[in-house]
Formats: C-alpha cells, sequence, structure tokens
C-alpha cells in the first residue's frame, strides 16, 4: 500500500479513527484524485498501489522514478527536483515550460491532482517525451 504521509499537521495514532485508516475505494474514470477533492490535500491517504498504477499507466514508473511517489516534502513544501529546482511535485513538471500552461487549463502543479492531472494531458499529448531526462531510471 503506499502511504501519502501528512505534511501539515501530524496526526497522533490515537487521533486516527478506523474510518480514517480504510482504504478509499476510487473511480479513476477522468482522474486519479478526483475523489482526493473531498480530502484536504496534505492529508495522510492509503490507497493501494495497483490502482495507482493502473491510473496513470506508463507514469507511475515516471513518478516512482523522479518523485519516490511523493508530492510534497516532510515540511509540507512542495517537492522541487534535485537537478531543476523548476521540476515540482510527483510528476516533476517544469515550472518554466509549464506552469502558465497548466494554469490556463485550470491545473494547479502545485497540488497531487493537479500535477497528475496535468502530467496526464502531458503524456496524452506528448508521450513521454518531458520525462527523457530520467528514461534511464523509468524505462527499466
Amino acid at each position: 500500500m503506499l502511504l501519502l504521509i501528512p505534511h501539515s499537521q501530524a496526526m497522533k495514532p490515537e487521533q486516527i479513527t478506523a474510518q480514517e485508516t480504510t482504504a478509499h475505494s476510487f473511480d479513476y474514470t477522468s482522474s486519479p484524485y478526483d475523489e482526493l477533492t473531498r480530502i484536504p490535500e496534505k492529508v495522510a491517504t492509503v490507497e493501494p498501489i495497483d490502482s495507482l498504477q493502473e491510473s496513470l499507466g506508463p507514469l507511475y514508473k515516471v513518478a516512482k522514478c523522479e518523485s519516490g511517489l511523493r508530492q510534497f516534502n516532510s515540511d509540507g513544501s512542495v517537492l522541487r527536483g534535485r537537478q531543476n529546482s523548476q521540476d515540482v511535485g510527483i510528476l516533476q513538471i517544469n515550472e518554466r515550460y509549464h506552469l502558465e500552461a497548466s494554469r490556463k487549463m485550470g491545473y494547479d502543479i502545485h497540488t497531487t491532482k493537479g500535477n497528475i492531472d496535468y502530467g496526464l494531458y502531458l503524456y496524452k499529448h506528448q508521450g513521454l517525451t518531458p520525462w527523457n531526462w530520467s528514461k534511464e531510471c523509468w524505462s527499466k
């Protein structure tokens, strides 16, 4: 299972209810993270890796290589690339090339949902070309 760690306020184990620890059932027909729009962005969420792999297809390997499947750092800030600080989030979308376009389309690449949705848009229109820099990692 994939555990996205809470970043804004860590919950103590005694504060988590049984309902909050149950894996969510998601409908990924339009976006892997549509269901998360009802959940605060930085709250811990548990979901099966198989669902995420199926939803992202080839982008799952890209996300695993690019960010370790993380959108945020442990301090709650958006994950930025080690090689290029303009690469942000789970799919390391480059702000220089994509921030303005993503905003015009209504995507916020600084959120998990926006980063994944814009990444899926890029994949649909450009294939894996935007992630060629890390191809050695994800093409294995």
